[in-house]
């Protein structure tokens, strides 16, 4: 009998002043005990502490490089051509792994070959509390609409990147959107597995710049050949909602928020 040989995951956390957070999400990593993993994380020269919190775990470092980059996009294009593993996934300095995620993941590869995602559900937090799990949108025409994967889950095959490229630096918000538009048009595998593999931070760069990252979506839907009528109809739907979102937190209604999130997952999208 054959021994089972799981697959090389390559984690890249990119990161920028997130000394607060950085530590653990590393430890997120660190603590899942994969034999066969390789860590890299790419600074983009924080001046707050983190450097001095990676040279901490070096020693459990594939690569790390503190320097300016062009933004996430950049940062993350760099850690994949460093990387070597079979797998990758993005974890931002927010975000942390569930326990026992990686040898989970590892053995859907080993035992499907065909795969080329694996991807699966997203915990949500603000400011320490627990808000929702969100479930990603598994319906085809979901992803003409918004971004339907939630990526801090998803689990990529590096050989994707080999040949179909890497992140679109163009997009400043929405490069994962425009990423996994580019796999799904090109009819790549993807499985879901209804379990929570990430925590996911509200606050970040896409919570913070959501009327870019809406018209980046429109962009996006249009350039894969979605009707621009609709692309527009929804963009402005889309927006109309955000500010509601905002009227009701400025009106200090925000249980109004949680309960239409754990309704409908997140009800900016729904």
């Amino acid at each position: 009998m054959k021994d089972i040989v799981l697959p090389n995951i390559s984690i890249i956390t990119a990161t920028y002043n997130r000394a607060q957070t950085l530590e653990k999400s590393i430890l997120s990593v660190l603590n899942q005990n994969y034999p066969r993993l390789e860590y890299i994380i790419i600074d983009g020269g924080s001046t707050d502490g983190s450097v001095e919190i990676i040279k901490k775990y070096e020693k459990h470092l594939s690569y790390w490089v503190s320097e300016p980059d062009k933004g996430i996009a950049d940062a993350w294009n760099k850690g994949i051509i460093k990387s070597t593993g079979d797998i990758i996934s993005m974890l931002n300095s927010d975000d942390w792994y569930e326990p026992g995620i990686f040898s989970k993941v590892a053995t859907i590869f080993q035992r499907n070959p065909f795969l080329d995602i694996v991807h699966g559900n997203v915990r949500y937090w603000q400011n320490s509390k627990n808000l929702y799990i969100k479930k990603p949108y598994l319906e085809p025409k979901f992803i003409w609409k918004f971004m339907p994967y939630l990526f801090p889950s998803c689990f990529i095959k590096k050989s994707l990147y080999d040949e179909y490229g890497l992140f679109d630096t163009s997009y400043k918000v929405c490069m994962d959107y425009e990423l996994m538009m580019r796999f799904f048009t090109k009819g790549r595998n993807f499985l879901y597995v209804d379990e929570v593999m990430a925590n996911f931070e509200l606050g970040g760069l896409s919570d913070v710049k959501c009327t870019s990252g809406l018209i980046e979506n429109k962009d996006i839907v249009i350039r894969y050949g979605y009707s621009r009528i609709r692309s527009y109809l929804n963009l402005w739907r889309f927006i109309i909602r955000r500010y509601l979102i905002l009227g009701f937190e400025k009106a200090r209604l925000s249980f109004v928020i949680d309960i239409a999130r754990k309704l409908s997952g997140q009800w900016l999208y729904k």
